[in-house]
Parts: C-alpha cells; structure tokens; sequence
C-alpha cells in the first residue's frame, strides 16, 4: 500500500494559501506562459551557512512567477501580493515564519508581456546533531 506524505504547513504553504484568499490559481511548475492570475510557487534556492560547530543557518528562498501584460501595472499587482501574503505568513504561528521577507521582484520582458519574479526568504536553524543520538 502506496504511503503518503503529508504536506507541512510552512511558509510556502501560507504563501500559497494566501495567494489563493486573493483568487490566484497556483501551480508547481513553471510555465511558458501564465493567465491572468495565475502563477507558480517554488523554492528557487537554498543557503547553508556554518552559525557554530552544532548547527547551520539555512536560508531558503521562494519565487512567486507570474506574468502581466503592461509594465505600468507592476506596482499595483505586487502590491496586494506583498501586504497579503506579508501578513498570513507573519501571524501563522509556523515554524520559521517569523523571519519571512520579500527581497524583492524583477521584471523581464518576454515578447509582448513581462515574467514577474517575486522573491521571498526566511531563516532556519538546523542542528546538526538532530537525530544522531539516537543510534
């Protein structure tokens, strides 16, 4: 009998929640081309770093993609994405969470319409004796 996981609530969890209040259809993959209002979540990238001998400092990043027809519309779709998601994730009480911000968003022209990249992080602590005493 097949197991299944079950999906943990992080950060990119809420961020997708949140995208969904504001009536956004979310996929896992990136695509040539998304509708309006539809876009992808994925972690884009991980950081380690040494903090002291027992754990690391791991930084990971989200990208929300999507895209828009006019360039001037930018400000005023990032905006509502920003403060939304912003809020759900800081008030979740889930792990991690508290250290979530938005670095930023880049726009790069793809024929007649721009791919729109927001980028988010959030800090966590790994220790790397978890689990090994227990062999």
């Amino acid at each position: 009998m097949p197991t299944y996981k079950i999906r943990n609530k992080d950060c990119k969890y809420y961020v997708e929640s949140s995208l969904k209040e504001i009536g956004w259809k979310i996929n896992d993959q990136i695509q040539e081309h998304f509708d309006t209002r539809e876009c992808a979540v994925i972690y884009s990238n991980i950081e380690s770093e040494i903090e002291t001998n027992l754990s690391y400092k791991q930084i990971n990043y989200i990208s929300i993609l999507f895209d828009i027809d006019n360039n001037n519309d930018l400000p005023y779709v990032v905006e509502p994405i920003l403060r939304t998601i912003t809020n759900k994730v800081m008030t979740s009480g889930a792990p991690h969470c508290d250290s979530f911000v938005f670095t930023g968003a880049h726009s790069t022209q793809i024929g007649n319409s721009f791919r729109i990249e927001m980028i988010a992080r959030y800090y966590q602590e790994i220790g790397i004796l978890n689990g090994i005493d227990e062999f």
